[in-house]
C-alpha cells in the first residue's frame, strides 16, 4: 500500500494512478515488458494480462494472471483476439519500437471496452535534441531499438477520435513537481556521470502521456 501512495505521489499522471483510477476489473499491458510482477504486488486483486515478443521472467517467475509471449509477426493477431476486452489497457514506451505504430495504435485500442480507459506513453518529440550518450537512454536516437522519429501527440489523439476515443489527460512533456525538482537538484551529477538518475527523465519531460476514454456504444 505505501509503495502504491509512494508511486501515485510521485507521478500523479502515471500508469499506476490510472490503473488506481479506472481499472475496475481486468487491464491489458500492451508490450508488458517488466511490468507484470510490478503492478500485480501493487494491484494484487486485478485480472492482469500481460503482451510482449520477449518473456522477462522465468519459468513460473510471473506473477501475471495471463502472460502471453508472441512473435512480431502475430503481434497483430493477438490483439484482435481481445477485441473489446478490456477494462483498461495500458500501452507504455511500446509504441516508438513497432515498425507499422498506425496498425498497432488502431489494434491496441480496439481492445478497449466500450467506456473502458486507454494509457498511452512515449518518448516526447523533443527528446531528438536532449543530451545523447547518458547511460539509461535520454535522447531518443541513444536506444537502437527506437524508430522513426517519436511519436506524435497530435496524431495519435487523432488517429484515437477515428476510433471513438476523447481525451482525459494530455502532457506532452509530463514534469510531475515531486521528481522534476529532484532531477533539477542532481543534474550536474548526471551531467558529470553521464547517466540518468532520479528524476533526470521528469527534469527534462522525456515522456509523453495520454489517458483516453472509450465513447459508450
Amino acid at each position: 500500500m505505501i509503495k502504491r501512495v509512494a508511486h501515485m505521489v510521485l507521478r500523479p499522471k502515471g500508469k499506476y494512478s490510472f490503473i488506481h483510477k479506472f481499472c475496475k476489473g481486468n487491464v491489458l499491458d500492451i508490450g508488458s515488458g517488466k511490468s507484470p510482477n510490478r503492478i500485480k504486488k501493487l494491484f494484487p486483486n486485478c485480472y492482469y494480462v500481460g503482451l510482449d515478443i520477449n518473456s522477462h521472467y522465468k519459468d513460473n517467475d510471473c506473477m501475471a494472471d495471463n502472460y502471453v509471449i508472441t512473435n512480431v509477426n502475430d503481434f497483430p493477431k493477438k490483439l484482435l483476439e481481445f477485441d473489446k476486452g478490456f477494462d483498461c489497457v495500458i500501452s507504455s514506451h511500446n509504441l516508438e519500437h513497432c515498425d507499422d505504430r498506425e496498425g498497432i495504435l488502431k489494434l491496441s485500442a480496439r481492445t478497449v471496452k466500450p467506456g473502458g480507459f486507454f494509457y498511452l506513453s512515449f518518448p516526447s518529440e523533443k527528446t531528438v535534441n536532449f543530451p545523447k550518450g547518458r547511460f539509461g537512454t535520454l535522447n531518443y536516437y541513444d536506444d537502437e531499438t527506437h524508430k522513426y522519429l517519436p511519436p506524435s501527440v497530435s496524431e495519435s489523439i487523432l488517429q484515437l477520435s477515428k476510433e471513438g476515443f476523447s481525451v482525459v489527460y494530455k502532457e506532452e512533456s509530463y514534469r510531475p513537481i515531486l521528481l522534476w525538482t529532484l532531477g533539477l537538484v542532481l543534474e550536474p551529477l548526471s551531467r558529470l556521470m553521464n547517466k540518468n538518475l532520479v528524476g533526470t527523465l521528469q527534469f527534462y519531460g522525456f515522456e509523453s502521456i495520454l489517458w483516453l476514454q472509450r465513447d459508450q456504444l
